[in-house]
């Protein structure tokens, strides 16, 4: 079962880069899944500032916040501020989003994630935001968070207000 999931998922991911590429008529985002054997899983979304609504399209000026958890795959812990070395977001061409963990929500049961805000230049280009979120632990476990290559689900910068 293990290898036909793996298999349908790396299909889904290569013609989800073929065909992002040539409709857009831009260079071919960074290969997915990412490379190399992770010991930490990362889970991540984007959010809007203001209303905190999830949301993958920005408009140049806007403030995109990056939600991410995670966890140690080895010792299957939760990834906290005493475990990690660092955890960030990286997006090509802009300074490194910092991430800080804490309680995220409202009610009595608020979850605690990493977030990081990310202000979009007002000159930014418009398209999918090819971003990475990077964690490295204490014990030198590492993890990258890459998004799908789905277009319904990247995060894309537009013009004007989205």
């Amino acid at each position: 079962m293990k290898r036909v999931l793996t298999a349908a998922v790396l299909s889904l991911g290569a013609a989800g880069i073929l065909f992002a590429a040539t409709a857009s008529g831009q260079a071919n985002p960074p290969a997915w899944p990412p490379g190399g054997a992770a010991q930490v899983f990362i889970w991540a979304d984007t959010v809007t500032a203001d209303t905190g609504k999830q949301e993958n399209f920005f408009s140049q000026g806007s403030k995109v916040v990056f939600r991410a958890y995670a966890v140690d795959l080895k010792s299957k812990k939760v990834i906290t501020p005493d475990v990690a070395r660092y955890f960030y977001v990286q997006i090509l061409g802009q300074p490194n989003v910092r991430m800080a963990y804490g309680p995220v929500g409202t009610g009595a049961k608020k979850a605690s994630l990493w977030t990081g805000t990310w202000a979009v230049p007002s000159d930014f280009k418009l398209g999918v935001v090819n971003f990475r979120v990077l964690v490295h632990t204490r014990d030198r476990h590492h993890g990258v968070f890459q998004q799908a290559p789905v277009a319904a689900s990247q995060l894309t910068i537009v013009a004007g207000r989205p």
